[in-house]
């Protein structure tokens, strides 16, 4: 570079700035930063997975079976009663 004259640092400035604004980055490398940029996003975008919300749904599913079994349950001992023959006994007392 010439110290004397500084309008030739500028000019070598911008002409490099240039050279390089031309140039393309390495495809190895641009892959790897859109390989890089989708797992990102797919880490942010990815729902995360509940905790406790699995278990306490079977939980409430089994609940919610075993209240409707026990109805039903409930309700057939009802109708076997009800279907039983009647049994008429005459007790007569001496007295």
């Amino acid at each position: 570079m010439n110290k004397s004259n500084p309008d030739s640092s500028d000019k070598l400035l911008v002409r490099w700035l240039q050279e390089s604004g031309r140039r393309r980055v390495d495809p190895p490398i641009a892959e790897l930063r859109r390989t890089e940029a989708a797992r990102a996003w797919a880490r942010i975008a990815a729902p995360t997975k509940p905790t406790g919300l699995p278990h306490l749904r079977v939980l409430l599913l089994f609940g919610l079976l075993a209240v409707v079994y026990l109805n039903y349950l409930y309700a057939d001992v009802q109708a076997q009663i009800a279907d039983m023959p009647v049994v008429t006994a005459f007790v007569f007392a001496r007295s």
